[in-house]
């Protein structure tokens, strides 16, 4: 009777005398089984457990089970459908319509197991799909990178070709001019060799040292060269060991090449602190530096209207500062930081807007035309710094009624294992122990390595001095001028005695304004601090004109504040 009336509402049924049809029913496809309780037992629920554990993991086809007459289903029947999951028990006699409602239930709940299958199905084909493309993508753009590397590779090049056709195009000009002085000595010791020098003897040790000095600046000149031709992205190009970098000799080379890259009427200044090491090759430094050179080269020569300007090349100590610029304050650098060194170009130029600051290092930005740059050149310098270890940061000004505009580039390097970069030295010449003491406290915060004349050594120069210093006030002070390290008979403390020092505090009566002059004008690092009374730079200020950017007068005794701040600017000059 249930079967007909399955039959009677169109489902497609079929009985089973025992649970082996059943099963064999279910492994083809069968979408629910109902099951009388009488032909359960420990065996025929195994049977149809194991059957339908071989089924797919989608597939739960439902079970009914009829219970037995008028009675509840016995505990061991629960036992053995226990070990099946989708199991329905309906209680007999039940009628027709209650068995087609619970049938009809469970073939919809069949039905969204067969759309969960195919939407798993869809989703697998989705994600395999998804698999594809990612790969095919990951492929492409695999492809597409090697495909950029090598045009970026060979832009470099043709870049860095360019760069040194030009450079060798300046330099066999230097060739030029220096071969023409070494024609003359080798002329002129071959006329003294035949004696056809028209009674004018010369000695062979007249000549030599000039041809020497030629050939060494040629050398300067090849090996700068050489050092531009190096790939910059191998770090050992130039030899094994050679990543540790003396900056001072590292500019020794350099600069002849560097300054050939500048637009003439373009001066290039240099103000490498001494003693400082990088852990970068020499070759590398040199191909970064030349990159922002001829940048700031560009930069300057695209004002138009205004001749000359500057570049400058520099070197400090340790992390922090204000770039050095010519005339204006500049700090050396703070401790701690030593294990770092700073090498900058900074140049006068009209600087650079906030957006380009902010996109000079993306790959092929430039402002210049596309047949003068391939906006390389910065992210060759930014790959060179980091590769180093280091950082790359940019400071620019484009107020043109600025004092300070113009853009500087600072590359900061580590320093090589164990080395250290060394701290700049100062003199101080004061005879008060307590101020000396406060002066050399003062310098030691800003970086610098006090270097205090002893007081009995004050002591002793302190009378001839003050006869001296009378003398040079009385007169106009040219004749010290001219004769800027004075004979010791005098007494005073002068500038020979000052050894490395690039910085000298010194009281007025202990030195001359000769001294003064001639420490300050040995070089562009070198500053001079003179504390009063007196005014000995104001004394002969006609003959100091050349170096009052880098000396500090006071007229009257300064105090502790004023000291400290006439020492952080001058420091920083």
């Amino acid at each position: 009777m249930m079967l007909q009336a399955l039959l009677k509402e169109g489902l497609q049924c079929r009985a089973f005398a025992g649970m082996a049809g059943l099963c064999a029913a279910l492994e083809a496809g069968a979408e629910l089984a109902i099951v009388a309780e009488e032909v359960l037992n420990q065996d025929s629920v195994t049977l149809l457990s194991a059957v339908l554990e071989t089924l797919p993991s989608w597939s739960d086809p439902p079970v009914i089970v009829l219970g037995a007459p008028n009675r509840e289903p016995s505990p061991k029947l629960m036992a053995y459908l226990g070990t099946l999951a989708n199991i329905t028990v309906v209680e007999r006699p039940t009628r027709p319509l209650t068995l087609l409602a619970v049938v009809r239930s469970a073939l919809r709940a069949r039905a969204r197991q067969h759309e969960t299958r195919e939407l798993f199905e869809e989703l697998k084909a989705s994600r395999e799909e998804i698999s594809r493309h990612r790969d095919e993508l990951a492929d492409a753009v695999r492809r597409r990178t090697e495909e950029l590397q090598s045009v970026n590779a060979a832009l470099r090049l043709s870049e860095r070709m360019a760069a040194i056709g030009t450079l060798s195009a300046g330099i066999g000009h230097d060739i030029a001019n220096l071969l023409l002085p070494v024609r003359v000595h080798i002329d002129a010791l071959e006329q003294n060799a035949n004696g056809k020098n028209n009674g004018v003897h010369t000695s062979p040790s007249d000549h030599i040292p000039a041809i020497r000095a030629c050939i060494g600046h040629l050398q300067r000149l090849s090996a700068g060269l050489r050092q531009m031709a190096l790939d910059p992205d191998d770090t050992s190009a130039a030899g094994p060991g050679t990543e540790d970098t003396d900056l001072t000799e590292w500019w020794q080379t350099a600069e002849p090449v560097i300054r050939n890259t500048l637009p003439k009427g373009v001066r290039l200044e240099a103000d490498i602190a001494p003693g400082l090491r990088a852990s970068i090759a020499a070759h590398q430094l040199s191909q970064a530096i030349v990159n922002l050179v001829q940048n700031a080269g560009d930069a300057i020569a695209s004002r138009g209207g205004k001749p000359g300007g500057m570049v400058r090349v520099w070197a400090r100590p340790g992390r922090e500062g204000v770039p050095p610029r010519s005339g204006q304050p500049t700090m050396w650098g703070t401790w701690p930081g030593e294990d770092r060194v700073r090498v900058g170009v900074t140049d006068d130029g009209p600087g650079m807007s906030e957006e380009v600051r902010r996109r000079c290092l993306e790959p092929l930005f430039t402002t210049k035309t596309r047949r003068l740059s391939t906006g390389l050149g910065l992210v060759l310098v930014k790959g060179i710094v980091q590769r180093a270890g280091g950082e790359l940061s940019i400071h620019s000004d484009n107020n043109p009624n600025s004092t300070t505009h113009g853009t500087t580039f600072t590359l900061t390097l580590p320093i090589p294992a164990g080395a250290r970069a060394a701290r700049p030295k100062a003199a101080v010449t004061v005879r008060d122990p307590r101020f000396r003491g406060f002066i050399s406290s003062t310098l030691k915060s800003l970086g610098y390595e006090p270097d205090p004349y002893s007081p009995e050594l004050l002591a002793a120069t302190t009378a001839a001095a003050l006869s001296t210093a009378a003398r040079v006030r009385q007169s106009s002070g040219t004749a010290l001028l001219n004769t800027p390290t004075a004979s010791s008979s005098t007494g005073h403390v002068n500038a020979a005695s000052l050894g490395e020092a690039c910085l000298w505090i010194t009281d007025p009566d202990v030195t001359t304004p000769g001294d003064v002059h001639a420490f300050a004008a040995s070089g562009r690092d070198r500053k001079v601090l003179v504390l009063g009374p007196g005014g000995l730079a104001k004394s002969s200020a006609t003959a100091l004109d050349d170096v009052m950017d880098r000396v500090v007068d006071f007229p009257s005794r300064p105090g502790p504040t004023q000291v400290r701040e006439a020492l952080s600017s001058l420091c920083a000059r």
